[in-house]
């Protein structure tokens, strides 16, 4: 399922995403949330289905990160 623009999630599908993600993988991973991937500091933009989206800071498009693989929340970052 998909918002109005093609492949673009609506707001709800991103909050039942973020939810899903935080419920199944018991992890605290919220938008603008702080996590180290692979000792990389990054921040959470949003969820794709089961994966956190975030910025590497290199201008390209966001990442998809499993929840558990390689990430390291930083609790109490944002």
């Amino acid at each position: 399922m998909t918002g109005p623009v093609g492949d673009v999630p609506t707001e709800r599908q991103r909050d039942e995403a973020g939810a899903y993600v935080r419920s199944y993988y018991q992890v605290p991973a919220h938008v603008g949330g702080r996590v180290l991937f692979q000792g990389l500091p990054v921040v959470i933009v949003g969820f794709r289905g089961q994966y956190l989206l975030v910025d590497l800071g290199d201008g390209a498009d966001p990442a998809s990160l499993h929840p558990t693989w390689r990430v390291e929340y930083l609790v109490g970052a944002s």
